[in-house]
């Protein structure tokens, strides 16, 4: 507190800062400052004081060639200062006694800040930090401090900028909205990270896609693991579906295969045709003709029922290659280039022929029978 001049009632005796910028001149702000002027001065011409009241100097100062000059009211610490180029600051500083203070409050019903110009806010962050060992650890420290900047308010708040971009920086950004996040955008939407060696999470319980085109680039591999159900439908007019690879497709499925086809179901291969039941069986029903063409042989093992596990006495089939034919002109057509070898090692033939048969030899016919019996 200043002390009061006893001689001359209300005056009184500047404090020790006031004193100091009397002798040596009021140190200029950081921004606004003219360089021709002296590195302690922030005015140009002698200051006229008009004030010295508990530590406070109020002062002005004439500009050059008649123009308005400057004025000031301060402490030491704290400055209220008009300059000869029209700016206006408002400087802030802490007590040399006290451990806080120095911050600049505003406190009205609404406010209006109308710039022709830019704005800008630096905001250094607090100086002192306080760490502490997390709860439930022995090791690692986790960090406690105010925000260098911090925007609170209790009602709808819009950023918006008018025909320019709109930027957002930081180590870690976290948006979140405790209903519903909505990203819209005019044209499109990128998603960066990482310049293309980052990674992307996405955690929800469900995930909907709703585009016109679905394009996905990628250098390594897919995955899907987890999904209960997997189902594509392709409704569109003309609709396609392919799938092209340079390497090798394998499919293991636990249950049943279905395929159920309208059109045409055609299987290319450059190699081999390989068709393998472990346990059961194969079946083939058309209703139309049926064709087969083979530039090789053709081979056929045909054993019967193979025996099951536990099978005591397995059923003995009554022919080991059953075949039934339609009634055309002829039930079976065989052309052959050379000659038939049919041998039967075991069991009884029997050959039944109705109709008149005709057997025509160019060559010799042998008949070799142990006996013979013609009707």
């Amino acid at each position: 507190m200043a002390k009061v001049d006893n001689k001359t009632q209300g005056s009184t005796v500047p404090s020790p800062a006031a004193q100091t910028a009397r002798k040596n001149g009021v140190a200029e702000p950081a921004s606004g400052r003219d360089p021709e002027l002296s590195t302690k001065q922030f005015c140009s011409t002698k200051p006229t004081v008009h004030w010295v009241s508990d530590g406070w100097t109020c002062m002005s100062w004439e500009g050059a060639d008649g123009q308005p000059g400057g004025y000031v009211v301060t402490n030491g610490q704290s400055a209220m200062f008009f300059d000869e180029t029209g700016n206006m600051t408002f400087s802030t500083g802490i007590p040399g006694q006290s451990g806080c203070g120095g911050k600049l409050v505003f406190n009205s019903a609404d406010q209006i800040h109308n710039a022709n110009g830019t704005i800008s806010i630096h905001a250094k962050g607090p100086k002192d930090t306080t760490r502490q060992l997390d709860k439930g650890s022995k090791k690692g420290e986790s960090t406690k401090e105010s925000h260098a900047y911090s925007l609170y308010a209790e009602g709808g708040i819009a950023i918006e900028a008018q025909g320019d971009d709109c930027g957002i920086k930081g180590d870690n950004i976290t948006i979140n909205a405790l209903k519903t996040l909505t990203l819209k955008a005019g044209e499109a939407i990128n998603i960066e990270c990482g310049d293309g060696n980052g990674k992307v999470s996405i955690y929800t319980g469900d995930y909907n896609l709703n585009s016109s085109f679905n394009t996905k680039t990628l250098g390594g591999a897919e995955y899907t693991d987890g999904a209960g159900e997997k189902t594509y439908n392709t409704t569109q007019p003309g609709s396609v579906e392919a799938t092209n690879s340079v390497g090798t497709i394998n499919q293991t499925i636990s249950g049943n295969y279905s395929l159920g086809i309208l059109g045409h179901y055609n299987i290319s291969a450059t190699n081999n045709l390989n068709f393998r039941s472990y346990t059961g069986g194969i079946g083939i029903s058309v209703t139309g003709n049926m064709y087969e063409k083979s530039l090789g042989t053709r081979e056929s093992f045909h054993l019967g029922i193979v025996p099951q596990v536990g099978d005591t006495k397995p059923p003995v089939p009554e022919a080991t290659w059953k075949m039934t034919l339609g009634t055309n002109k002829y039930a079976m057509s065989i052309k052959a280039l050379a000659g038939f070898n049919i041998r039967s090692l075991l069991g009884v033939n029997d050959i039944s022929l109705v109709g008149v048969t005709t057997t025509k030899v160019t060559g010799t016919f042998s008949l070799t029978a142990a006996t013979i019996f013609l009707n």
